[in-house]
């Protein structure tokens, strides 16, 4: 049937749900949403909000949960969204655009879109890391999820439409993400004490232990992540990347040098390792062994796959320039850097500041 339908899985999200369900009502043509198991009134006011609402017994796997979502849409296309996630007016135009254009030209398969997953305390407006997301699919083309956890939806990139006009905003209560890693973690750990020692689990692995503080836990999995015949792309560029901070942490200044060294040659596209050398030096005052890091950065251009700090490709290369210059008495430069910083930054008050100074 042509049209689009919302799929979702959910679990007592009795507070955010009517939030998520009106912004996709404004472009979508069914709402099917998923319970896992709620004890509150999810399921009653997801009903109210115009959707279809299915329940499905939680097995500790998210591809399960979310492929039986898909199963019970109807219309041609599928999007799906989670209960904390928002898409703001200007994306809702992107939607109903992309919407029109499948329409017209239905030649993709699956369609990737922006995932803004945190944003600055400065100005909760300003994104500071997003990924590309494989979000509406073709219902007919027969995607399945895969991951218990993390979970993904793999169709050949020659099949995907890349659409910048619209995004999805990821917009959790406070508190929730300690619970979502305790989740998470738990089971990971449990793939991994089953025997999974896939590329892909030892990844996400890697990550969950690294946002709880076992550090070097976390770099044994990356590690073992590196060893795998399928760690190549974005994903090995992160690996190092992210020991690299699991090192920083533990005291490793060596171990987290090498790693970024390996992280750059990696990738010399992309920019993170490069900010991340730079300021290795920065904080030692070593301000020229520092400025080559940084311009290569700053010249970096934002990449399509995998996750992006957004200010390593914007403002925070010029803005570590603009000192580093300042610092050798080069205020010309350090101004030209300021006024390139102050273009995408939310930091705007010191900015300001030190270009009166230089």
């Amino acid at each position: 049937m042509p049209g689009w339908s919302l799929a979702m899985i959910v679990r007592n999200e009795e507070p955010l749900i009517p939030g998520v369900l009106g912004d996709a009502a404004l472009f979508c043509d069914e709402l099917v949403v998923v319970d896992t198991g709620s004890s509150d009134g999810t399921k009653a006011v997801a009903a109210r909000h115009g959707a279809r609402v299915f329940d499905f017994h939680w097995v500790d796997d998210f591809a399960a949960a979310r492929n039986f979502a898909f199963d019970q849409c109807t219309r041609q296309w599928v999007i799906w969204l989670d209960a904390d996630d928002r898409i703001p007016p200007e994306a809702v135009r992107g939607f109903v655009h992309l919407k029109r254009q499948l329409q017209d030209q239905p030649g993709p398969l699956a369609v990737e879109i922006p995932y803004r997953v945190s944003f600055s305390k400065n100005d909760p407006s300003n994104c500071t890391f997003s990924c590309d997301r494989r979000r509406v699919v073709r219902a007919d083309a027969g995607f399945r999820w895969v991951g218990a956890v993390h979970e993904d939806i793999r169709p050949p990139h020659a099949q995907s439409l890349r659409w910048p006009l619209a995004w999805v905003e990821h917009r959790p209560p406070s508190g929730r993400a300690d619970r979502k890693h305790e989740r998470n973690l738990r089971i990971l750990e449990r793939l991994v004490s089953s025997g999974d020692h896939s590329s892909r689990t030892l990844f996400y692995y890697g990550n969950e232990l690294r946002d709880v503080g076992r550090l070097q836990e976390a770099i044994a999995a990356y590690r073992e992540f590196l060893q795998t015949a399928n760690s190549m792309g974005w994903e090995r560029y992160f690996a190092l990347l992210n020991m690299a901070a699991c090192a920083e942490g533990l005291g490793y200044e060596d171990e987290k040098f090498d790693l970024l060294v390996a992280a750059m040659r990696t990738d010399s596209t992309r920019a993170e390792a490069f900010v991340r050398l730079g300021v290795h030096y920065y904080r030692r005052e070593e301000w020229q062994k520092a400025i080559p890091f940084f311009s290569a950065a700053a010249s970096a251009l934002r990449p399509l796959r995998g996750f992006v700090y957004e200010a390593d490709y914007s403002s925070a290369p010029w803005d570590f320039l603009s000192i580093c210059h300042s610092k050798l008495g080069m205020y010309q430069e350090a101004l030209q850097d300021t006024d390139r910083a102050l273009a995408s930054s939310d930091d705007r008050v010191r900015l300001l500041a030190n270009a009166r100074y230089y």
